[in-house]
């Protein structure tokens, strides 16, 4: 656990800090939605890692979980809008997709690229891609935040 931490953590830095600091230092440190962005960026990358980690346990054999992988890494971006955008798949493979963790990054991102600042319906879209989850417990039920 400790080195899939280190990993990630040394790719966040690297994808998320490093290198779109080299590419355009002045655009990306003056974005006003840095925050939200490096959020979302670490989000994914633990998502990734605990299902890599997961595979790992359930398959053993080295060559197969790399197959394995790069069948659910390459499908999941596919069906979610990182190589073919949403609006040329159907409805029904939408609705399948929000249970994908690679959609709901994809939705935050969408709305992070695009906005300065974020009204109060905007904030609780991109909390709930965060959380992939709207609903929180109170003392006297379910509360929407």
């Amino acid at each position: 656990m400790l080195g899939t931490s280190i990993i990630g953590v040394g790719l966040w830095l690297l994808c998320a800090i490093i290198l779109p600091t080299l590419l355009s230092a002045k655009s990306f440190l003056a974005d006003p939605n840095l925050p939200y962005y490096l959020v979302n960026v670490a989000l994914m990358i633990l998502v990734s890692l605990a299902l890599s980690y997961l595979m790992s346990k359930f398959i053993q054999r080295a060559n197969i979980i790399s197959s394995v992988t790069n069948v659910l890494g390459l499908g999941m971006s596919f069906l979610c809008g990182v190589f073919v955008p949403l609006s040329m798949l159907s409805p029904s493979i939408k609705k399948f997709t929000q249970f994908l963790p690679v959609y709901w990054y994809e939705e935050t991102n969408g709305l992070i690229g695009y906005q300065t600042t974020f009204t109060a319906a905007q904030k609780l879209d991109l909390y709930k891609g965060f959380g992939m989850e709207s609903q929180r417990k109170t003392r006297h039920g379910v509360k929407r935040i």
